[in-house]
């Protein structure tokens, strides 16, 4: 598998699902909902959006692990934000400033997590054609707010420090992760489709090493 390591231009966010966007917790991590999105916008950016429906099954299958940071730091910011009403809309009438005006979506203040992370590290097999080019192209994960860079790819027989699946019901040093729901299609990912809905399947993690 390869080895990808991302750093971080500025802090990183991605909000906890059952947090609402004016009063919310952010993983230290990224789910992997969060990096099959990702390289999934990186095709789009690339190759165009036929391209990215005709691989939609090859990310969707890639094995991925996330490599959970073994130093981070918390950071809690109070910052002006819009209500929560703005995040029920979809993002073609986001885009449209007669409306949000007309329906009176306004700034206000709400509180969210920031974390300090160098690296952002996850493997990832070759399934994908083309995937160095894809990667290379993805400048944040998760939000906007999350901007990244690509530092390296390294081909490795170790996964350290990394999430791994376990029975539901192991509950010592359990970690949350989120995938894409497993009957995800292209229509129901891709943001500016009509169908598009957000749907993940949870899954329960513990932190190991693992020797390929």
């Amino acid at each position: 598998m390869n080895k990808i390591t991302y750093k971080t231009a500025n802090l990183f966010t991605l909000k906890k699902y059952e947090n609402s966007n004016l009063n919310c917790q952010s993983y230290e991590y990224p789910t992997l909902y969060a990096i099959r999105s990702a390289i999934l916008g990186a095709i789009i950016q690339v190759d165009g959006v036929m391209k990215a429906e005709e691989l939609f099954h090859k990310v969707k299958n890639a094995v991925i692990y996330i490599q959970y940071p073994k130093v981070f730091h918390i950071n809690g910011c109070k910052i002006k934000r819009y209500a929560n009403s703005y995040y029920g809309i979809n993002n073609e009438q986001k885009l449209d400033r007669e409306n949000l005006i007309k329906n009176n979506f306004y700034t206000t203040m709400g509180f969210r997590e920031y974390i300090d992370v160098e690296d952002i590290v996850f493997y990832i097999d070759m399934s994908i054609p083309n995937i160095n080019l894809y990667l290379k192209n993805i400048d944040w994960i998760g939000t906007a707010e999350s901007l990244v860079y690509l530092h390296s790819i390294e081909e490795v027989q170790t996964l350290n420090n990394v999430m791994v699946p376990v029975p539901s019901n192991e509950v010592r040093g359990r970690y949350n992760q989120f995938d894409w729901d497993s009957k995800a299609r292209f229509e129901h990912i891709y943001l500016y489709s009509d169908k598009y809905t957000h749907k993940h399947r949870n899954l329960s993690c513990s932190i190991k090493d693992l020797v390929l």
